[in-house]
């Protein structure tokens, strides 16, 4: 009979059988299960879908961190004061997710993803070009409207069929 057990790498709270703990808490357990992780990163499937993430996460929080660090040191001339901008600039990377997170979940499953990605990496490279543009021209209104743009491409579709 299997047990549910809460195992911290070296101990287990449970009551399954010693032989089972001892299995669950080994080393060579955790060393084989990251060597799994590891090799699901060099994977056809998985591969290109974990770099698409972490370079659109990437970019996004560049991104942001760009645009609060011209704020704060007077890069970008606002009437509006700093602090409160600062505020503005996360909430602004936080809300395509409450926004659009439900209907992302729809298309994702009526829809091909990965051309949903394609198309999705695509219109953030142009967003960032825009925001590329913000940042020569010095305009915090580009910027502030280029922001919440770059984070529509930035989870691609994830639910499998």
């Amino acid at each position: 009979m299997y047990t549910e057990c809460t195992s911290v790498i070296y101990t287990c709270t449970c009551d399954a059988p010693l032989s089972l703990k001892l299995r669950m808490n080994s080393p060579g357990r955790a060393l084989a299960m990251t060597r799994g992780m590891l090799h699901l990163l060099r994977t056809r499937r998985f591969g290109p879908l974990f770099r698409t993430q972490l370079l659109g996460a990437f970019a996004d929080n560049l991104l942001k961190s760009a645009l609060v660090a011209a704020l704060a040191f007077g890069g970008l001339s606002t009437t509006m004061p700093v602090p409160a901008l600062i505020n503005v600039a996360t909430a602004l990377l936080v809300l395509p997710f409450f926004l659009f997170g439900a209907l992302a979940g729809q298309l994702a499953d009526r829809f091909d993803k990965a051309r949903m990605v394609r198309v999705l990496k695509a219109v953030e490279v142009l967003v960032l070009a825009l925001a590329f543009v913000g940042f020569v021209i010095e305009s915090a209104p580009l910027l502030f409207v280029a922001l919440p743009s770059s984070a529509w491409g930035l989870s691609p579709p994830s639910s499998d069929r």
